[in-house]
């Protein structure tokens, strides 16, 4: 299966346009003044360079660069609503994937102060979940994916060397696969596989929420090969998102599917090869503020700090890697995009109300924010070298 790839430059447009394009290019040109790109230069680019995706109030979605005052420095078109954003290990590039069930993705690039894009999309029978991660090399781009004419979850393998051509695919060891990451050893893969049935011609429909079975499951990044996977003892606890330390330890957000009263943890951590799941800690009051909903799961190494956000529960979570214990919630209004600083000092979070908040990693009091009322940020972000 091929990927059908489109490339552009910022600098090498070409001069003859067809009437489609001379079309795309002017509601580009529309939207650049409803959202200034002010251009990726020393001086506006204070703090971090963001990656995400936003719609804006006329229902366009986009992928854009800004920086972390929330200027935008770049922006492309999609299709659809974006997802999340896989970071190349050279931290200059990213891949933004299209939310389930798209079947689009765009890889961006940056260098210097020019930027580039690739837009290519999921091949026949299948659609992305959401989410990618580059191999340690930089070489190869795993995507999820489903083949839901067989109802099985994918592990996509891509050439990154060769157009992100699509060389190999592998069971995901599950349905539904959505968050997945690289471990430590830069060999094993670790998939949250929601469980959650569906298919594409009842886009957002769940169809097997009564015999969904999800689990956490690790495979060879070589091989393809099922090494292990683990569930927990309700079933319709979707794992979703998930991230891993430095030391290994994987941290998983769910999200709840089934009709039960009682607040339940959400919140879990794993370390490979040392038995199942263990429930992080936090009192009643904590799971039942998160809405039975998490968003994005980062962990901030440095600190050894997890932070996990709820955009139903209107809060960021912070949780101690090493105790499993909760620590602090701060409130913001439908947040969901999350990511630690490179020096660990601070948190960003990005809400779709277009507000983006600096958080303090030591104090988790909010520094400052910044809001575009003509934006929605979606649900991740990633930082650029």
């Amino acid at each position: 299966m091929i990927s059908t790839v489109k490339m552009v430059t910022k600098l090498s447009i070409k001069m003859s346009m067809t009437r489609r394009q001379l079309l795309q290019s002017s509601l580009l040109a529309a939207t650049s003044l409803m959202f200034p790109s002010t251009g990726y230069t020393a001086e506006n680019h204070r703090g971090s360079l963001l990656l995400s995706s936003a719609t804006d109030t006329d229902g366009q979605d986009w992928w854009m660069l800004s920086n972390s005052q929330g200027e935008i420095l770049a922006q492309h078109a999609l299709p659809g609503r974006g997802h999340g954003c896989a970071l190349h290990p050279s931290g200059k590039k990213a891949a933004i994937v299209g939310r389930r069930p798209a079947t689009f993705m765009s890889v961006v690039g940056v260098n210097g102060s020019n930027y580039q894009f690739i837009d290519l999309t999921s091949g026949p029978g299948r659609h992305f979940f959401g989410h990618a991660v580059f191999s340690a090399d930089g070489n190869l781009l795993y995507t999820t994916e489903n083949d839901y004419e067989n109802k099985r979850g994918l592990v996509v393998v891509r050439d990154a060397q060769n157009q992100y051509e699509v060389i190999d695919e592998w069971y995901s060891g599950g349905i539904g696969p959505h968050e997945l990451r690289l471990m430590p050893d830069s060999q094993t893969l670790v998939i949250a596989n929601g469980g959650i049935l569906t298919h594409p011609d009842q886009p957002r429909e769940k169809l097997n929420l009564d015999t969904m079975s999800p689990n956490l499951a690790y495979l060879d990044s070589r091989s393809g090969k099922l090494l292990a996977t683990h569930q927990l003892s309700d079933h319709q606890l979707s794992i979703r998102h998930i991230d891993v330390t430095d030391s290994g330890r994987v941290w998983v957000g769910c999200q709840y599917q089934g009709m039960a009263l009682d607040p339940m943890a959400l919140v879990y951590y794993h370390d490979f090869n040392q038995g199942e799941l263990k429930p992080a800690t936090a009192s009643m009051d904590t799971w039942r503020a998160l809405k039975r909903y998490t968003g994005s799961v980062v962990a901030d190494n440095l600190l050894g700090v997890i932070g996990i956000s709820s955009p139903r529960g209107d809060r960021v979570t912070f949780w101690d890697n090493q105790t499993g214990e909760h620590l602090k919630d701060i409130h913001l209004r439908d947040v969901c995009g999350l990511i630690p600083s490179p020096d660990g000092s601070h948190f960003i979070a990005t809400t779709g109300k277009g507000t983006i908040a600096i958080i303090d990693a030591k104090t988790y009091a909010v520094t400052s924010e910044t809001r575009n009322p003509k934006l929605h940020w979606d649900n991740h972000l990633q930082i650029l070298a």
